[in-house]
């Protein structure tokens, strides 16, 4: 409940029970870590301006039309999860912002995790690095978008996968 207070004292709206429970369950149910996270996820959301998302026009349709980052739901399956893939070789560091790509990301993330099944089976995240090169490769955006899906958005990250992962991937930068 202390929770709506600090959403009311920024002059954010309550959170509902739906929301709280997308917290809690990403955190199996333990509430200091469920509060962490939807602080994180907020300033997560004011850092990249997510709080209006217009997927109609501009750099996001631009993101959303690359088919840089995918998510994959089968909902037919008792138990849907969701299939992640972002796809390095599409991604052109010189062109496409990491706010537009955060803002793609979030959201298809936010699409995914209407589905109660995907919020308790969780999500799995292949990073296909195939036909990609070094100058292809954005370190920052890597780690931003690993950082969001471990300690920033309400989804249980099961597993990563990085396909096609070359050489020069592992050393030390």
């Amino acid at each position: 409940n202390w929770v709506n207070v600090m959403q009311e004292q920024g002059g954010q709206p309550p959170v509902n029970m739906k929301c709280a429970v997308k917290f809690l369950s990403a955190r199996k149910f333990d509430v200091t870590r469920a509060i962490t996270l939807f602080r994180n996820h907020e300033a997560l959301r004011d850092q990249y301006r997510l709080r209006d998302i217009n997927p109609i026009g501009g750099s996001l349709k631009d993101e959303l039309d690359s088919g840089k980052f995918t998510i994959i739901v089968n909902p037919e399956t008792d138990e849907p999860q969701a299939l992640a893939i972002f796809t390095a070789r599409k991604h052109n560091i010189h062109t496409a912002s990491h706010e537009a790509v955060m803002k793609c990301i979030i959201f298809q993330l936010d699409c995914a995790m209407q589905n109660i099944g995907v919020q308790r089976k969780g999500l799995t995240l292949v990073y296909d690095m195939t036909g990609s090169s070094f100058a292809q490769f954005d370190y920052t955006l890597s780690r931003k978008l690993l950082q969001l899906l471990q300690d920033g958005y309400p989804a249980r990250l099961k597993k990563v996968y990085i396909l096609k992962a070359p050489l020069w991937l592992f050393c030390d930068f």
